[in-house]
């Protein structure tokens, strides 16, 4: 008995010493992202628009180019601002194949990101029923983020990308009759996490990542 105890004991120990050693032979390699930007000089990227009022969407398109230059360093973005801004400078009236084209050439970008944030059902988390006057509280937020990518030569589509999230945001202002405005002084640490959510998701195409091999 003492013998097959034995023998199974010494199976055991052959089979962990056999794991530890091709554990050992294997190493982690890189893995390119998906969507590589070196090939464009400089990227372009219109400030997202938004259904929202205040400053989520302007904190969230910074948090966009964070994200990209974080996954690739040294991608170059040059913020073009809001796109009333950018038409009216290349005098187009909506985004189309020639407004593109049009703000290559004037701004020098091989492509340009364009987006946009909704956020949906805004649940506040005190009553207003009572309240006559504007109040900042803290609310529960449903979000939703689209994002693509264009070469502004043909206007070619090469990339796009979505990403939901739900929050529990701080520091909405409740303004009776016209709904919620999204303006703290510290975007951060008031909608941080729910914009944070959606950006990792949202650029994942444009992370390296690290893969496994024998």
């Amino acid at each position: 008995m003492r013998s097959v105890q034995a023998f199974a004991g010494a199976g055991v120990l052959a089979f962990t010493a056999a794991l530890a050693s091709a554990c050992s032979h294997a190493r982690w390699v890189t893995v390119p992202p998906r969507v590589g930007l070196e090939s464009y000089r400089r990227i372009g990227l219109v400030e997202f628009g938004s259904n929202s009022q205040g400053k989520l969407a302007a904190f969230t398109s910074q948090q966009f180019i964070e994200g990209l230059q974080a996954a690739q360093p040294g991608v170059a973005i040059l913020e073009l601002g809001p796109s009333e801004r950018v038409l009216k400078q290349v005098g187009r009236s909506e985004l189309d194949i020639d407004a593109l084209k049009a703000v290559g050439e004037q701004f020098k970008v091989d492509a340009v990101f364009t987006g946009r944030l909704d956020v949906t059902d805004v649940k506040p988390r005190v009553s207003l029923a009572t309240i006559a006057s504007a109040l900042s509280a803290g609310a529960e937020v449903s979000s939703s983020l689209t994002a693509r990518l264009q070469e502004t030569g043909g206007a070619a589509t090469v990339w796009t990308g979505s990403s939901q999230g739900r929050e529990t945001v701080a520091y909405v202002t409740f303004l009776p009759g016209k709904g919620a405005r999204f303006d703290a002084k510290d975007p951060e640490n008031a909608y941080g996490s729910l914009v944070a959510g959606m950006i990792g998701r949202i650029t994942y195409d444009f992370q390296p990542t690290q893969r496994r091999v024998r």
